[in-house]
């Protein structure tokens, strides 16, 4: 995905930057994102649960940017 992302922006960097700079996200947010998915992590854990990245992206998403 990398390399497609770069290519069709004409960046270069780690795909998680790219789309960063695309959505222009501020540079706090990463991290404020990261802090939510081990809390989940950790939720899911104690509740004898798995937590699926996948599911969370798009959960994340859809909550957060609405079309």
């Amino acid at each position: 995905m990398e390399p497609k992302l770069a290519q069709v922006y004409g960046v270069s960097g780690k795909w998680h930057e790219i789309v960063a700079q695309q959505m222009n996200f501020p540079e706090h947010l990463a991290p404020h994102i990261l802090e939510i998915w081990e809390a989940n992590k950790r939720r899911a854990l104690e509740q004898g649960f798995e937590a699926d990245p996948r599911d969370f992206t798009l959960q994340f998403v859809d909550t957060n940017f609405p079309r």
